[in-house]
């Protein structure tokens, strides 16, 4: 009898074709990645929060020391600048095409899209920020009040950009300014081109 014709238990003939997965497996397998992704899209929404209510904040009475205009330009480098922070706080992807819209005493509306990542396929979803501008303890800053992706809510996710936009209006440099006063942002509102902020001089 030859090697050829040798027969060998079946536990030892071994086997080059891969293991194939059945169409069920594969259907089961992408089900179940859609439902662990809308299970985390709820998680999200349930903890993002809703909208954030206005803060009270003082209008310029009309007898102010100094008044400075914050150009739109200005201030879109600002927030483009720190929207870039949102990922680290929650909100997954890269926000581009950032749009600012003002308009005469209301908010600062910032519109753009969200391009994120879900099992492998490119999203892009579109993004609202809504901002307050706010003074307070004699400083001038933005409270925000609405974010949105797409219509659900993920207000609690950006706050602490809010924080971080603050400190940079806030490094405004009034030490130039005549000695012997202390000066005090005491008003603020928002023009389609620039937010308008004014301060009070008290003598020392």
């Amino acid at each position: 009898m030859n090697a050829d014709s040798q027969s060998f238990p079946n536990q030892w003939k071994s086997s080059s074709r891969p293991a194939r997965r059945s169409p069920g497996c594969l259907i089961l397998g992408f089900l179940l990645g859609v439902v662990v992704s809308v299970i985390a899209l709820m998680l999200v929404v349930v903890s993002a929060g809703s909208d954030r209510p206005a803060l009270v904040t003082p209008q310029s009475s009309g007898n102010d020391a100094i008044v400075v205009q914050l150009k739109k330009t200005y201030l879109s480098q600002i927030i483009q600048k720190n929207i870039k922070t949102m990922p680290d706080a929650g909100v997954p992807g890269q926000i581009t095409n950032i749009q600012i819209t003002m308009v005469h005493g209301s908010t600062i509306t910032l519109s753009g899209e969200d391009q994120f990542s879900v099992l492998g396929f490119s999203i892009t979803k579109p993004f609202t920020l809504t901002l307050q501008p706010v003074v307070s303890s004699c400083k001038v800053g933005v409270h925000v009040l609405h974010a949105d992706l797409q219509g659900i809510p993920v207000t609690n996710f950006v706050v602490s950009v809010e924080s971080q936009i603050n400190q940079q209006l806030q490094q405004m440099n009034l030490a130039d300014l005549p000695s012997g006063f202390t000066y005090c942002a005491s008003g603020v509102r928002t023009e389609p081109d620039a937010m308008i902020v004014s301060y009070s001089a008290t003598p020392q």
